[in-house]
Parts: C-alpha cells; structure tokens; sequence
C-alpha cells in the first residue's frame, strides 16, 4: 500500500492562508461573548462561536509532573469566532489571543483578541470599523498589525 504524505514546503501555505488578510488586534477586558455581540449589533456581523476551530496550544509546565517532558505541558485551548458573509464577499474570524498565562501569538501579548478580515477591500465600511470600535468605551485599543512581521502566524491558520 502507498503512503500518501504532503510536505509543505516552506510557508506557502501559510501565504495562501493569509492572502488579501487584515489583522487588527483589540485590547479590552470585555469577555468575548460580548465582543461579538458589540460586532453584531455595530455592523449586522454574525460572528459565532467555532468549536470546531477551537485553537490547542501547549505550554508551561504541569506542576503535577516534575520535569520538563511532554508530559509536563498543560494545554490551552483558545476560541475562535467566524464571521461568515454570502460567498466572494469577505470573511472574518475573531480569536482569542489570551487563555490564562497562556497567548496564543506571543509576539502580540498586548492585545486581547485577534481580528483576521479576508477581501477586506470588499467592505465598504472597512474604516468606519476601526473608527467605531476606537469609539467604543470597552475598547481600549484597536490597531491594523503586519501579517509579515509575526512570528508564530502560523497560530492563526484554521
């Protein structure tokens, strides 16, 4: 029997993923449940909770096992939220950044959660959403960030 195995070569996948994408990252102590909400009501998203999707990342050490082996990471587990609009217009998925001690991109701690818009071009309000949420009294920063400059983008890839 032939064993199929896909090797990826370099990150061309990672390039497709991201393709046409804006990342923005938002700093707030509101819970997540309520920054869809605010998203929804804001803009007619329907941005929904992805069990599916939900991000797995190892870290720290599990005080329960002495040493530092595969068994003494404790798993994170981060939500991710997805916004789907008719096809060819645009995509949108809202990942929580932080889980306990835990991020989820370590280059980006000081944002809360993580904002990835496909074909953003396509939306005609694409400003009017950082103007809306710098606007919002929960929000306490909001700001576009360079895909090309993070390290561990590969966290975000679904």
């Amino acid at each position: 029997m032939k064993n199929n195995t896909l090797i990826l070569e370099g990150n061309d996948y990672l390039d497709e993923f991201f393709d046409g994408g804006r990342l923005f990252g938002i700093k707030t102590g509101m819970p997540a449940y309520r920054l869809c909400s605010l998203l929804n009501r804001q803009f007619d998203f329907k941005f929904k909770a992805s069990p599916e999707n939900l991000l797995q990342k190892q870290y720290g050490n599990n005080p329960l096992h002495g040493g530092l082996d595969l068994f003494s990471s404790i798993e994170a587990y981060f939500s991710v939220y997805i916004n789907e609009m008719p096809p060819c217009i645009t995509r949108m998925i809202l990942y929580a950044n932080r889980y306990e001690d835990c991020m989820l991109v370590d280059d980006l701690n000081a944002y809360d959660y993580l904002l990835l818009i496909f074909n953003a071009e396509m939306l005609l309000y694409e400003e009017d959403i950082l103007t809306v949420l710098q606007r919002c009294g929960d929000i306490a920063h909001i700001e576009e960030l360079d895909i090309r400059e993070i390290s561990e983008i590969e966290n975000l890839s679904l």
